[in-house]
């Protein structure tokens, strides 16, 4: 086995293939977009060290496979023989001026298939909507901190941007955004992303049920009962669920058609709402699991 990393190593050397263009373009214009440095904060990037790690790992991940196409190559300890969809922090940054501090980690993801190229184009595809979307919510999140930098009196604030794989299975992708905003109160902000690997093609909730089943409806009135019975049993908890306890439009009633959602290791369906969607912020994102039978009557 030695030897055939020691092989497969040397193609990818002797291969020298670049990265290809259209990372090297998203690469210079992420890198254009980051803040100036001011004399005052003490910004910390590791973009030059980055550029060189990533076309090294561009190129290798380009000439492994074309090299030796029957390698079940492995990333981040998933054996790949299809779809690959290789997740890398794009873009870390921090900022520390005392009262105003932020940790950013953007994730890329990058995306090939051996033995199916059309489902690669689509993975591609997809893979290229995820990117512009997480560098859309983390330039939000960046102008927000960077705002905050240029105001007197701001007595304390923190941006957390962080991301999470939390499946990677020969079929199913799913990534996590993570941001996180503090300034007197804290807000949280999840965005769940998936592709099915064997279509390459973006899902969301709808696209797991058929046409006209009212899941949205559905799984919000099984939302509500496991609410009331989580707050008979703590006192502590609070929902949104009964008019005469808050107004009208606050009562979570249903879900939003492209709610967040993951699959458990146990192929749970889990739905997780939005902070204040149907609790107060201490709340935070409430999740919940979906019984299989409810999930199988939509389908």
């Amino acid at each position: 086995m030695d030897n055939l990393d020691e092989k497969l190593c040397r193609l990818a050397q002797q291969e020298q293939l670049p990265p290809p263009e259209s990372y090297d373009r998203m690469l210079r214009r992420t890198l254009a977009m980051l803040p100036q440095r001011r004399s005052r904060p003490r910004l910390l990037y590791s973009a030059r060290r980055f550029a060189a790690g990533l076309a090294a790992a561009l190129a290798v991940l380009v000439a492994l496979p074309n090299a030796v196409p029957a390698v079940a190559y492995a990333a981040d300890g998933v054996p790949v023989l299809g779809t690959l969809i290789q997740t890398l922090t794009f873009r870390s940054y921090q900022l520390d001026e005392g009262t105003v501090t932020a940790q950013v980690r953007e994730p890329k993801l990058v995306c090939s298939s051996a033995d199916a190229p059309e489902v690669g184009c689509a993975a591609e595809k997809s893979a290229m909507e995820i990117n512009a979307e997480v560098e859309r919510l983390t330039n939000e999140a960046l102008a927000w901190v960077q705002e905050l930098c240029t105001l007197n009196g701001v007595a304390y604030a923190n941006l957390s941007v962080d991301y999470a794989v939390i499946t990677n299975t020969d079929g199913w992708f799913t990534l996590r955004l993570s941001i996180c905003r503090s300034a007197g109160t804290g807000t949280q902000q999840l965005v769940y992303y998936h592709i099915d690997k064997t279509t390459g093609e973006r899902v969301e909730l709808g696209d797991l049920f058929r046409p006209g089943s009212g899941y949205a409806a559905a799984i919000g009135e099984e939302l509500r009962r496991q609410m009331r019975e989580q707050m008979a049993a703590d006192p502590g908890l609070c929902y949104w669920i009964d008019e005469e306890q808050v107004p009208a439009d606050w009562v979570f009633r249903q879900i939003r058609p492209d709610q967040n959602f993951y699959f458990a290791p146990d192929g749970t369906l889990r739905i997780v709402l939005d902070e204040y969607q149907a609790a107060p912020g201490y709340m935070g994102c409430p999740e919940f699991a979906i019984p299989e039978e409810i999930v199988a009557s939509l389908q």
